[in-house]
């Protein structure tokens, strides 16, 4: 768990020029879902973070930006179909941003 802390941490703070990951078009959001632009990424992160996290597969979490605008990244080991099936296109409004990142061991 202290591993995974620190590596959002690292992420957090050096995330946010990365934007690697899928090329479709964020979906809408569903019908009564929060507006991304009334809820804080920092707020959806801090709410869904374990959720992800308890994903197999999931490495890492981070902020990011798609398009201009804030956007939520999952690092996977490595992606399968089954894993992109597991994860949401967006949470709250805010794109989900799946990147495959490998491994990550602490030094």
């Amino acid at each position: 768990m202290l591993v995974r802390l620190a590596l959002l941490v690292m992420l957090g703070a050096g995330a946010s020029g990365m934007a690697c990951g899928r090329s479709n078009a964020p979906p809408a959001a569903p019908a009564g879902a929060e507006r991304a632009d009334t809820v804080t990424i920092e707020s959806v992160l801090a709410r869904h973070t374990d959720s992800l996290m308890a994903v197999p597969g999931v490495v890492g979490v981070a902020r990011t930006e798609r398009g201009g605008k804030p956007a939520i990244m999952v690092l996977v080991d490595t992606l399968t179909t089954q894993l992109r099936k597991a994860l949401p296109d967006s949470l709250e409004g805010y794109e989900v941003v799946i990147n495959e990142s490998g491994v990550i061991r602490a030094q």
